[in-house]
């Protein structure tokens, strides 16, 4: 289906027009794939310096272990939530690793 672009003037009904969108198209793919490699030579780069991508854990070690205490002591995960002002879902996965 031909495309007529207004700025700049591209219009697909001619191979003018076809050839020049098939060029940027893949100067438009080039520079993603530059992107991609970009970021994933930082994220190596990060991680060789001993740090580690996405949030801050919202609890420490020792908080889970006092969490773990707490909930096989008969606390709910609830009151463990509420106690260490975190979600319930927090817990769940403090309590699975």
């Amino acid at each position: 289906m031909p495309v007529l672009i207004l700025t700049p003037e591209l219009d697909t009904c001619n191979k003018d027009g076809q050839r020049m969108v098939t060029i940027l198209s893949g100067l438009v793919q080039w520079e993603r794939d530059l992107l991609i490699e970009r970021t994933k030579e930082g994220v190596a780069h990060t991680r060789t310096q001993g740090r580690v991508a996405g949030p801050k854990p919202k609890l420490s070690s020792e908080q889970v272990t006092a969490i773990r205490a707490a909930v096989d002591g008969g606390q709910t995960v609830s009151e463990a939530a509420r106690a260490f002002n975190v979600s319930r879902q927090t817990i769940y996965k403090a309590l699975r690793r």
